[in-house]
């Protein structure tokens, strides 16, 4: 009997804005820049570097990627069997012509009915002879799902019981454990809900007695080997969970939790008990601090004397005051992002603001930035002005670099690309040359050519603490959602949980270091109060003052 695809309709995987950035990549990557500028004029939209992928821009590289999976849906589309009809409705919602159902998944029953290792439930790298490793008495407590003598770095998919299985084996190395962890905790999102972790995470938990294997273990020797160290890795497990990705958990799951805790494994184990009540009451009295103060002396803000902060204006602050003050705000936004934010492009949602609450605020704080830069720029009448404003913001741009403020640095670069301050010629042409060359210098460390080769360089010889361009990450993770499926054939894809996991992580590893800097709270509302002319205000400003 053949399967019938509904008619179903899907929202597009770009908005225009993206498209038409997209083109204006591949004009700068040709270097067609005199099409990129008029580009940008009459669309009123000014070109915002994005990520490439490797040595291809994005446009060549969704080019490519569609093409494949064009072959591929054509191959899909002459079987009309139920699995065939199942594999070309996955390929459609990848490629946005269909709805892209969540990947949730319910229906795998108890974690301990799993069937023993095969391709169907698990599937391991090429090449790895899996029978050699274990001796046949050992390969029943195998099939049985109490351990495996294959490490978990090995796993390119799974279902879900396979790799929550692995979480917690009676005997693991602890450091490959500790990375698998990782990674199933900023990962597991693609596939499931916090909810539905929990409750495998339970089942594991209640690890059974085996059948099948009289005389092979006595009881005493089975809790002591095989039962303790799994309710253990379990226990630990979600005490990391709660600790440091304490945001999964809204009220009700947190209730569960602690109601398990207290009775499941209050029966069990009264130290296991209290490590995770101690988890539990340590998050809900005080959240998790991340921004820690680098140890060494704050410098003394330099601001001007005489001038009370009611009377106080950026023009007064000294340009490296004005970058410190601005690296504080940046990196405030940075830290408080949080793993949950993160997932599936949470920040391009209609809902962003409720998804992705501080990536939103940070990505606004950016355009504020860049907005006031432009309009600093733009609004003096005369050239003279305009250009010492110039030479301000790229003195500010150059102290944001040395600060190790790179958002922030890309936020006042793109202040200074803006169409509206490129055609201000006669402005530019009294500008320094060693300004120029300056502003030159940094866009070329903050250039997207290579996959910001130049910026990731930067972020690594520096070192912490450091703020990094939080574009780059979001383009990483973009990136990965459209070129890999959440299932692999039909298992979860734990190559791409991989990938994601290794973005959030590096993101996540400068949240923890804060800059050695005193907040000079005027400085601040002066930058948060600053006027800030619309797109439409500054390009009128632009031709105002010398002509288009």
């Amino acid at each position: 009997m053949e399967s019938e695809l509904p008619a179903e309709t899907a929202t597009p995987q770009f908005t225009d804005d993206q498209l038409l950035q997209f083109l204006m990549q591949e004009l700068d990557f040709r270097h067609c820049t005199k099409t990129l500028k008029v580009l940008q004029e009459e669309t009123e939209c000014i070109y915002n570097p994005v990520q490439q992928f490797g040595d291809m821009t994005r446009l060549t590289a969704l080019l490519n990627l569609g093409a494949m999976v064009s072959r591929e849906i054509r191959e899909a589309s002459l079987d009309r069997t139920d699995q065939a009809v199942s594999k070309l409705r996955e390929q459609l919602a990848n490629v946005g012509l269909l709805p892209k159902a969540a990947v949730e998944v319910h229906s795998e029953g108890d974690i301990w009915d799993e069937l023993p290792d095969a391709g169907t439930n698990i599937r391991y790298q090429e090449g790895l002879d899996v029978a050699a490793l274990s001796s046949p008495e050992e390969q029943q407590l195998v099939d049985l799902g109490y351990y495996s003598p294959i490490p978990p770095s090995a796993i390119v998919a799974g279902t879900l019981n396979k790799l929550v299985g692995r979480l917690a084996q009676s005997d693991v190395d602890s450091f490959e454990e500790a990375q698998y962890q990782t990674v199933i905790l900023r990962s597991y999102h693609l596939w499931c809900s916090p909810a539905t972790l929990l409750d495998k995470l339970m089942q594991r938990y209640d690890v059974p007695w085996p059948t099948g294997v009289d005389g092979l273990l006595e009881p005493d020797v089975f809790e002591r080997t095989i039962q303790r160290p799994i309710q253990l890795r379990v226990v630990n497990f979600i005490s990391n969970w709660v600790t440091y990705y304490f945001s999964d958990f809204n009220d009700a799951l947190l209730e569960r939790l602690s109601a398990w805790a207290e009775t499941v494994v209050g029966q069990d184990s009264i130290p296991l008990t209290n490590k995770l009540r101690g988890a539990i009451a340590r998050r809900v009295a005080k959240p998790l601090k991340r921004v820690l103060t680098v140890a060494g002396d704050h410098p003394s803000p330099q601001l001007p004397p005489g001038i009370p902060a009611s009377k106080l204006t950026l023009a007064d602050v000294p340009a490296v005051e004005l970058a410190r003050q601005l690296a504080l705000m940046v990196h405030e936004k940075y830290a408080a992002i949080e793993t949950t934010e993160l997932h599936k492009c949470a920040w391009l949602e209609s809902d962003a603001r409720t998804l992705a609450p501080n990536v939103v605020a940070m990505q606004a704080l950016f355009n504020h930035i860049a907005s006031v830069v432009s309009t600093a720029v733009v609004t003096p009448e005369r050239a003279i002005a305009r250009a010492r404003a110039y030479q301000y913001w790229a003195a500010v741009a150059t102290e944001l670099r040395a600060l190790h403020s790179l958002d922030g640095l890309n936020a006042v670069l793109a202040g200074l690309s803006n169409a509206a301050v490129y055609r201000l010629k006669q402005t530019l042409l009294q500008v320094p040359k060693r300004v120029l060359d300056s502003v030159k210098e940094l866009q070329d460390l903050t250039n997207p050519n290579g996959s910001y080769k130049n910026l990731r360089a930067e972020i690594k010889s520096v070192g912490d603490p450091v703020t990094p361009y939080l574009g780059m990450y979001l383009s990483d993770l973009a990136f990965t959602e459209e070129a890999n499926t959440d299932l692999d054939d039909g298992l979860l894809n734990l190559t791409k949980g991989r990938l994601v996991s290794n973005i959030i992580g590096e993101l996540a590893s400068h949240q923890g270091f804060g800059f050695a800097l005193l907040g000079v709270e005027a400085v601040q509302e002066l930058i948060e109060r600053a006027p800030v002319l619309t797109e439409e205000e500054l390009d009128a400003a632009s031709a105002e003052r010398e002509g288009r």
